[in-house]
């Protein structure tokens, strides 16, 4: 029950610091989607169901915070079976979180840019990019 514990804690954390603080910057969803690396060790049995919270989670996500339906529910997926593979590679130790989190992040934060560059004509601008990412 904890594992579901901290994914909806950190989707309303997520709903509290987007309301709060508000920046104009591409997507602000990093506790999100950083509460699917956390939490994949309570499910590294049971992969199936990280996968099914991985994809419901896209979906609520998209609801609540994106005007683009759909962008957070494939990338949750992807990240999800993403992180599973890593995980499973490579043994938890500190680094290899803080490594995995940060790869994690910038992907996210690329990925997602160049949808927005491809689909809703955003002009490309470095410092924008580097700045989403913090």
């Amino acid at each position: 029950m904890s594992k579901y514990l901290i994914v909806i804690i950190s989707f309303f954390l997520e709903s509290a610091f987007s309301s709060i603080f508000y920046k104009d910057t591409l997507l602000l969803n990093l506790f999100t989607l950083l509460s699917l690396y956390v939490v994949y060790p309570f499910f590294k049995n049971n992969k199936k169901n990280y996968y099914i919270m991985a994809v419901i989670l896209g979906f609520i996500y998209d609801l609540v915070f994106m005007p683009n339906f759909g962008i957070n529910f494939i990338l949750f997926t992807i990240f999800s079976f993403t992180i599973s593979k890593i995980c499973d590679n490579f043994e938890e130790t500190f680094f290899n979180n803080i490594f995995t989190s940060l790869l994690i992040i910038i992907s996210y934060r690329l990925i997602t840019y160049l949808i927005y560059i491809i689909f809703n004509n955003l002009n490309f601008d470095i410092l924008v990019f580097l700045t989403s990412i913090y």
